[in-house]
């Protein structure tokens, strides 16, 4: 399969970088689809988080509530931003969109996804015993919502 999605470091340069159809992302052959490293999508903030999990047991049913929080340098503004969560304790999957995933296994409900002023606050639940651990990943863009 190809690498179409790249959050990070390439062409050395920290940025959200997403290939064309069949092209790999690590070595394009083509324009990419998406590429911060040019004024149409300054970035301005970037990490990644681990989700902290808490076991809630209700009704005979127990399941995992995980929520994260990070702070970033305000702008003034409502700006524009790119998020996902990464599934760590099974090789860093990506999900996207949030909640595909075909082969059974318990995957967040529930989730959340908020950014006001200069914080971001995210949460989900899932039912499941393993508690699989996620981290969650974002991209703020200096640019402004319309």
């Amino acid at each position: 399969m190809t690498n179409r999605l790249r959050i990070g470091h390439l062409f050395g340069q920290p940025g959200f970088y997403i290939s064309q159809p069949g092209d790999d992302v690590n070595a394009p052959t083509q324009a990419l689809a998406l590429d911060t490293r040019y004024e149409t999508m300054d970035i301005h903030h970037y990490g990644r988080r681990r989700y902290n999990r808490q076991v809630i047991s209700s009704l005979n049913t127990t399941f995992f509530t995980s929520f994260g929080e990070e702070e970033f340098p305000a702008l003034g503004y409502e700006p524009m931003y790119m998020f996902t969560t990464v599934r760590v304790s099974d090789g860093n999957w990506v999900r996207y969109p949030l909640g595909i995933y075909s082969t059974g296994t318990a995957f967040p409900q529930n989730f959340i996804f908020e950014l006001r002023g200069n914080r971001i606050w995210t949460t989900f639940e899932i039912l499941n015993t393993s508690a699989p651990v996620y981290d969650f990943v974002y991209v703020i863009f200096k640019n402004r919502w319309v």
